[in-house]
């Protein structure tokens, strides 16, 4: 059918059962066979690197509306700021979980600020000032969207690679594609609400960030989805 299986989940018990839920259980089995299976992902998750980029992203609370005030384009403030936290990223090591942070971030970044269109004096205030009116009342909060986000693209990831599979068991284009958006905001939500419970009161130290991996894990891994 054109879809290469070299390029689908590992041909292992645990991710064998999540592409069986993706086809034909439950959202939330789905969402649970997926944390289950994603065990071998913790050390990626949690890796200094991909906590690097919550760390950049918390600093980035204070700063960034004076950085975007300042500059004549919003966009290049924006790829600053993604060039500078993907470097400090890699100062910290390599993880294969980097390329769903660097997502993450720049999504994150992109939609507190509302866009980077446009340039000159008036277009940088506008987008300082969206800047501090959403990024939340405390830096945390900004993390914690990165934090859903993270795992919002890692879910993508695995039930992207499932698409061929879900049209080659009859479903369309258009259900295989509410599929992935249904699982990834599930995941993402989990995520959200995991960092809400666990987040430390200050800037994310790489080990907060390990625990908190460690917790979605196991909390995204329950089914019945339970009261977060």
């Amino acid at each position: 059918m054109g879809t290469s299986r070299s390029f689908r989940v590992p041909a292992t018990p645990r991710w064998q059962a999540f592409v069986a839920a993706l086809l034909g259980e439950s959202p939330d089995r789905a969402r649970s066979e997926l944390f289950n299976a994603s065990e071998e992902w913790v050390d990626a998750l949690a890796s200094p690197s991909v906590a690097s980029y919550a760390d950049s992203l918390s600093r980035l609370f204070d700063t960034f509306s004076d950085k975007l005030a300042a500059s004549d384009r919003p966009a290049v403030a924006i790829a600053e700021a993604i060039t500078q936290a993907k470097l400090e990223s890699r100062e910290r090591g390599l993880s294969s979980a980097d390329v769903f942070a660097e997502r993450a971030f720049a999504s994150v970044v992109l939609e507190t600020v509302g866009g980077a269109a446009g340039q000159g004096p008036d277009v940088a205030q506008s987008a300082a000032t969206r800047w501090t009116a959403t990024r939340g009342d405390f830096s945390d909060q900004l993390v914690g969207q990165f934090a859903g986000a993270v795992f919002r693209e890692f879910a993508t990831h695995f039930a992207d690679r499932e698409a061929g599979a879900l049209v080659e068991a009859g479903k369309s284009a258009r259900a295989t594609a509410r599929a992935t958006v249904d699982l990834s905001d599930r995941v993402a939500h989990i995520a959200a609400r995991v960092w809400t419970r666990e987040r430390p009161a200050t800037a994310l130290p790489a080990e907060s960030w390990s625990r908190f991996v460690a917790a979605t894990l196991v909390t995204g891994a329950a089914l019945p989805e339970r009261d977060l």
